[in-house]
């Protein structure tokens, strides 16, 4: 089930518990794809990446998710060249704040 316009209820997850299935339920499809090829580029680069922000909270509250933000530890816009050629999509890179749009 993924989620469009609808609204679901709130959850509130114990601290430490495993997230994956309700991102599975709750991210639209393309979100869903997106911390998948994350998570793949996450490993193949042997990076730690993790989905962050307003994306998470609105999960949580139910609400709709069109996108994901992520950090990861270390170079930034490195990350988002290499998820990007393997995805064959394209970056922008912000060198000003070591940040990029894929």
């Amino acid at each position: 089930m993924s989620v469009t316009a609808s609204k679901l209820e709130p959850i509130y997850p114990e601290p430490g518990a495993d997230l994956g299935p309700l991102l599975e339920q709750r991210l639209s499809h393309p979100a869903l794809q997106g911390v998948q090829a994350a998570a793949r580029c996450s490993e193949r680069m042997g990076v730690s990446a993790y989905v962050i922000g307003g994306p998470v909270r609105d999960m949580f509250l139910g609400w709709p998710v069109a996108d994901i933000d992520v950090v990861v530890e270390g170079d930034g816009i490195g990350f988002a060249g290499e998820l990007a050629a393997g995805e064959g999509a394209k970056m922008v890179p912000y060198a000003r704040f070591g940040t990029a749009l894929v």
